[in-house]
């Protein structure tokens, strides 16, 4: 997973061109449903189609952690990226757990080039998905006012085990010896319990990925 955030230079049809602090563009396939401003500030949760090598690379970009974890879980079942890109963000988690709960899976027949075969996999997910939020906290965006770290009061406490962080970090790939070494350096830092799971996850992985861990 890579994580991206800077400011949108450009707005085109399913992509935005995001310039981040380091002057890197990139070009990201995004949700079409959301709307997007130039030069609004934004983050995402991007993956590479490991099927499409050299200039047509694509970089497929999420709004939550969750809905890259659906993406992910759906590719793990032999969904190409693509194909589960686009059911994340065509149908979202709420609509595709009311799918998997009542067995209807009249919403994915709509999607093109699905088939049966797919379905089935899709709705064999069931509690990876479930237990999906579908109000996971998604980007601040620049037309909001305020970024997430600023929306969240610095005194407010947030109430999560160690059990449901190790299952975050599990699912992204992380082995659990790197866990328990990030849960000491987070607590180190008074870090744990002072922001969101999602952003302990997301601060976790720049220690691990800087080095810190």
């Amino acid at each position: 997973m890579i994580y991206i955030t800077g400011k949108i230079l450009h707005v085109l049809e399913h992509q935005v061109v995001i310039r981040t602090a380091s002057s890197v563009g990139y070009l990201l396939y995004i949700n079409p449903s959301h709307r997007y401003y130039i030069n609004e500030n934004a983050e995402f949760y991007v993956i590479f189609d490991p099927s499409v090598i050299g200039p047509n690379q694509k970089l497929y970009a999420f709004d939550t952690f969750d809905e890259w974890l659906l993406m992910k879980q759906m590719a793990s079942r032999g969904l190409a990226v693509e194909m589960a890109t686009r059911v994340v963000h065509e149908l979202g988690i709420g609509q595709l757990q009311r799918a998997i709960a009542t067995g209807d899976d009249s919403l994915l027949k709509r999607i093109p080039n699905m088939n049966s075969k797919l379905i089935r996999a899709i709705m064999e997910i069931g509690d990876e998905c479930m237990n999906l939020s579908k109000n996971s906290i998604a980007p601040m965006h620049a037309n909001q006012g305020q970024s997430l770290d600023q929306n969240q009061p610095t005194e407010k406490t947030f109430s999560y085990t160690a059990t449901e962080f190790t299952e975050k970090m599990s699912q992204i790939g992380y082995p659990r010896v790197k866990i328990v070494e990030t849960i000491s350096a987070l607590k180190q830092e008074d870090a744990w319990g002072k922001m969101s799971l999602i952003d302990l996850v997301k601060k976790s992985i720049a220690l691990i990925e800087d080095g810190y861990v």
